[in-house]
């Protein structure tokens, strides 16, 4: 190898893309036990969002849906049209995500997942109004999103009006 060929690569020769090679290759990758989820901006039914929030109380060893586990399933990953008002503050939404998160009390005693998860009454408040405002049982996540809004999002709208986040009105 001569200095033109050191400075400039040129030395260097193309082998077999990485993938060819088995070195790697991990049996859990190739025999996957449960279905992976597709990656999205947010749930898209209602059953999906509570699951998501189930999802999060149960992470926090918590045996109840808590506003801000409600708020962490709508927020997502923040990229649905419905928070254009939030990206426009310009908050890291998975920031502020943990920081709601963190609202809620840390728990002793982690439960066991098949004791099942409640939701609170300030959630089922949330659920009330947005079946009523939509005048139907089967609720949009839009309707919960705005639901959670109109009524001030509890203690979740409480700290985000306190870290200078100006809230949407659905009043």
């Amino acid at each position: 190898m001569n200095d033109e060929q050191a400075r400039t690569g040129t030395d260097i020769k193309a082998t077999e893309p990485v993938g060819v090679s088995q070195a790697f290759e991990h049996s859990v990758l190739c025999e996957p036990t449960e279905l992976l989820t597709k990656i999205s901006a947010g749930p898209e039914t209602l059953d999906q969002l509570l699951d998501t929030a189930r999802r999060w109380a149960e992470i926090q060893g918590s045996d109840t849906v808590r506003l801000p586990h409600l708020f962490a399933a709508m927020l997502g990953t923040g990229a649905h049209a419905r928070w254009d008002w939030l990206r426009e503050q310009k908050p890291d939404t998975e920031w502020l995500k943990q920081k709601v998160l963190l609202l809620v009390p840390a728990q002793s005693n982690r439960r066991n997942v098949e004791d099942g998860t409640n939701v609170s009454e300030s959630v089922e408040r949330v659920l009330e109004r947005a079946k009523h405002k939509e005048n139907r049982a089967d609720v949009s996540i839009d309707g919960v999103y705005k639901a959670f809004f109109a009524l001030g999002g509890g203690v979740v709208g409480e700290q985000l009006v306190k870290w200078g986040i100006k809230l949407p009105d659905f009043k």
